[in-house]
């Protein structure tokens, strides 16, 4: 199974909120474009990157929201 970090920041300084989600999975095709539509739903701007190391493949997704999750 996938490890999940999960950081909620309220009223960063930019106001709203701030989550940032991080999920380490050891499958590459592990989330794929339907699982990141619906993240999209309730973000305004996101951020996607991706880490692989050696057989770990991190999905770092930062959430910039106007509103309450």
């Amino acid at each position: 199974s996938d490890i999940v970090y999960e950081w909620i920041l309220r009223s960063p300084p930019a106001g709203g909120s701030l989550r940032m989600t991080i999920i380490v999975s050891r499958r590459v095709n592990s989330y794929d474009e339907e699982y990141l539509q619906f993240i999209n739903i309730r973000a305004v701007k996101e951020v996607l990157s991706y880490i692989r190391i050696k057989y770990l493949t991190i999905l770092l997704i930062v959430h910039f929201t106007t509103e309450d999750w």
